[in-house]
């Protein structure tokens, strides 16, 4: 769907085919979803004098935003006023260069912009303004190539001036600090060197115990192979084991039930023997003969629960046990023969590294003791020292100090410099710029001389024209002192001061200054529109510029030189 048919709303559609607009149906907002008076925001307890304090805030928004929405709109307004004053000038102005430039007749331009180079105006006379400004480019462009080559220069010489000084400096701090730093550098260089050293026999050491791992690591999962199988049959016994444990309690069940019903009927009988034995005390029991007591071979706890069964299958599980701890590595594998050699080799490498530890414990322990009777005599060297020793150390904490205190004055003032860098530049132009605006207070104007070239450079075949005569100088250097330039201003300015207050009061009424311009002015505009009436014809040149630029050629001149040019180089290439 496209934008306009998109944006058009459908209300105006329906006007167009009915007289009356259709009605929107009304849909009630709910209350919980309100912005402003849902339920957990206004409940009964607020008063209608609670609710206009509380959305007072409201219409202060309201009213801000309005004021906002107008300077906006005012702002907006005069900016697109600013901007359309602005592309009209720049119209109105590209329409006078248009009409200069398509104009046939530019030598009245010419003689206005040329106003004191006569010889200029007749070179130039007819030509076009852009075409003038072309050839003075092509002509400025050797010298404006060779100041950017002298720039370029002069930038790389200055770079490589710092680079040398840089090193002369260092050069001079080593010389004058050798006596008293090359005691501390040529200790910290054996202390590198030592630590550089015991890094590779470090680093030897690790890569050795690397590679015994990793052969570890081999022989290991070589030797999986072969204890598989064993560790299979171990799982599968005691699985058997306990399935067969299981089955024995099973069984055991009815023959502790059966033990249970024949102890209830022995204790009914034993009750029933001892009810007859009251009932009847005559009968006696037979005098025995006193037998000797035979020894329980087997004496069972109280509260014994197993059979026999149960104790031989015990027996069984310890013979088997014992069996297995006896056990020797045999398997049906073609390398069974290697694994007890190795087991033995392994045990040996073990009691080997064993004794290993045990003297490595007996050297750490010796180095230790070494160490602290080491710390014993170097404090007790330190503390001895003679008065030339602690002179020495007294002049190298002094040095540091020193030292560090030209540290910080050196931050500081960088921190200084690099805050107010930026104001001290200021500072400068504004100097800079007041020294420029009165350059010509108490002083002449500046001159200087013209330079005319010889005719010679008239003939290059590859220009129309050339335009040698520099009219615009180079401004003088600017003064580097600030004590010099503060000097030279309030100087200039003290002495514009008393000129001020030398000019009488009849000759600063505004009225009479106005005459006295106009009146300059009319005299400079005859002037002018005399000479440029002189200047107007064709004829042939004055005395006075004869006289003045005798080495000058004229038109005709300059156009039969260039046609014979042509003839000699055509004849010479053709």
């Amino acid at each position: 769907m496209p934008c306009s048919m998109r944006n058009t709303n459908l209300l105006a559609r329906r006007k167009g085919h009915s007289g009356t607009p259709a009605v929107k149906p009304v849909r009630l907002r709910d209350p919980n979803r309100h912005a402003l008076l849902r339920y957990g925001y206004i409940d009964d307890d607020w008063t209608p004098q609670s609710l206009t304090e509380r959305l007072s805030y409201v219409n202060k928004l309201l009213a801000i935003h309005t004021v906002y929405k107008k300077h906006e709109f005012e702002n907006r307004v005069k900016t697109l006023r600013s901007k359309t004053e602005r592309l009209k000038e720049d119209c109105r102005q590209g329409h006078i260069k248009l009409k200069n430039l398509s104009g046939d007749d530019t030598s009245h331009a010419i003689r206005i912009m040329l106003n004191n180079h006569s010889s200029m105006q007749r070179l130039y006379k007819k030509m076009p303004i852009h075409l003038v400004v072309e050839n003075i480019t092509q002509c400025t462009f050797a010298m404006r190539k060779e100041r950017d080559r002298l720039q370029c220069r002069l930038e790389q010489l200055k770079l490589k001036l710092q680079q040398l000084q840089n090193e002369c400096l260092t050069l001079e701090h080593r010389i004058k600090n050798e006596s008293q730093l090359g005691a501390e550098e040529r200790l910290k260089t054996n202390i590198l060197l030592k630590k550089i050293e015991n890094s590779k026999v470090r680093f030897m050491a690790v890569k050795t115990i690397n590679t015994t791992y990793k052969k570890m690591t081999q022989v290991l999962g070589a030797d999986a192979i072969f204890y598989e199988p064993i560790l299979r049959s171990l799982d599968d016994d005691i699985e058997d084991q306990s399935k067969m444990i299981d089955y024995i309690v099973d069984l055991g069940f009815p023959a502790v039930g059966r033990l249970r019903r024949l102890e209830h009927q022995f204790q009914q009988m034993e009750q029933a023997r001892q009810g007859f034995l009251a009932e009847h005390p005559i009968f006696k029991p037979p005098v025995t003969k006193d037998v000797p007591q035979t020894e329980h071979v087997l004496e069972y706890p109280r509260y014994f629960r197993e059979t026999e069964s149960m104790l031989v299958l015990k027996k069984e599980a310890e013979t088997i046990a014992k069996t297995i701890k006896k056990l020797k590595y045999t398997t049906t594998c073609s390398q069974a023969r290697e694994i007890c050699s190795r087991n033995k080799n392994i045990i040996k490498n073990t009691r080997d590294i064993k004794h290993q530890i045990d003297k490595d414990n007996i050297n750490r322990k010796m180095i230790e003791k070494k160490l602290c009777y080491t710390g014993l005599l170097r404090s007790a060297l330190v503390n001895n020292l003679t008065d030339e020793e602690v002179k020495r150390l007294e002049y190298i904490d002094l040095l540091r100090s020193t030292l560090n205190t030209e540290k910080n004055i050196e931050n500081n003032t960088k921190e200084h410099l690099q805050n107010r860098a930026k104001a001290y530049v200021m500072l400068r132009l504004c100097l800079w710029n007041l020294v420029e605006t009165l350059r010509s207070i108490d002083r002449g104007p500046y001159t200087f001389r013209h330079k005319f070239l010889r005719s010679s450079y008239l003939k290059l075949p590859l220009l129309n024209f050339d335009f040698f005569d520099i009219y615009s100088i180079p401004p003088n250097i600017y003064e580097e002192d600030i004590n010099k330039i503060m000097r030279l201003v309030k100087r200039k300015l003290y002495k514009l001061m008393l000129s001020y207050a030398a000019i009488p009061d009849s000759h600063q009424k505004t009225s009479i200054l106005v005459d006295d311009y106009h009146q300059r002015f009319l005299t400079e505009y005859r002037s002018n529109a005399e000479k440029r009436k002189s200047l107007e014809y064709d004829g042939a040149i004055s005395t006075d510029e004869e006289r003045a630029n005798v080495g000058v050629p004229t038109r005709k001149q300059i156009k039969s030189s260039s046609a014979k040019l042509l003839e000699e180089i055509h004849n010479a290439y053709y």
